[in-house]
């Protein structure tokens, strides 16, 4: 895998390999909609997942994607100073570790990860792949994204210069 080095973290049509410590997961979330040309603070939050999961499944039959689907969408990251509050609904979790299960439907449909994308599943006797990707409590995390707001301590006021 290459990396590129000029490949912008938050277009989601990008998968550039990016950087990342051993035994972290690395998630980079795509820039929202917004004006030409206009950039948002870049921020990144580096912790363990307080609270919240996030969950990716992937359903493949013959080698070809079928189904794709996720769950949840808030995480709460506590960086060692304070806990914060994620918006993850449009995070790829493509630095985390996948958990692949190979078998007939009929064996994977009885793993709750598999109710996400069993509208699509095949004949209980199809031979299919499932992937799961999660994100829950303890995990170690590096996710970069783009502030949507500010919150403040205890104690301290937002004064207007």
């Amino acid at each position: 895998m290459s990396l590129d080095q000029n490949a912008d973290p938050f277009d989601s049509t990008s998968r550039a390999a990016r950087p990342r410590r051993p035994g972290r997961a690395t998630c980079y979330a795509p820039r929202p909609g917004g004006m030409v040309g206009e950039r948002a603070e870049t921020v990144v939050v580096e912790g363990r997942v307080a609270h919240g999961e996030r969950v990716e499944v992937e359903l493949r039959v013959a080698g070809a994607v079928v189904a794709r689907a996720a769950r949840g969408d808030a995480l709460s990251v506590s960086t060692g100073d304070a806990e914060v509050a994620l918006d993850v609904s449009a995070l790829a979790l493509d630095g985390v570790e996948a958990e692949t299960r190979r078998g007939a439907w009929r064996a994977l449909a009885a793993h709750p990860e598999a109710a996400l994308v069993a509208d699509r599943a095949p004949a209980p006797h199809v031979a299919a792949e499932l992937t799961v990707r999660r994100l829950g409590p303890g995990a170690e995390v590096a996710i970069e994204g783009e502030a949507s707001a500010h919150g403040f301590a205890e104690g301290t006021t937002n004064r207007e210069p």
